[in-house]
């Protein structure tokens, strides 16, 4: 899939992406899913995987910059 980053936390260290057909929900992803480790800035197009995490939410991982 593809989409742009659209919230990080730095701090935290976890953000969410906005998939092409998200349909207004955004999918969550953590640094350690990012290919590479630095994490890409706000409003940059990525591609990524969807899965669904222990917890039963979707999250993004195998996240890196187009």
């Amino acid at each position: 899939m593809q989409g742009i980053v659209v919230r990080y936390n730095a701090e935290r260290g976890f953000g969410f992406l906005r998939g092409e057909s998200s349909r207004g929900a955004d999918t969550f992803f953590h640094k350690t899913a990012v290919v590479g480790g630095v994490v890409p800035p706000i409003d940059l197009m990525v591609e990524y995987v969807e899965e669904i995490g222990r917890d039963g939410r979707l999250r993004a991982v195998n996240v890196r910059p187009l």
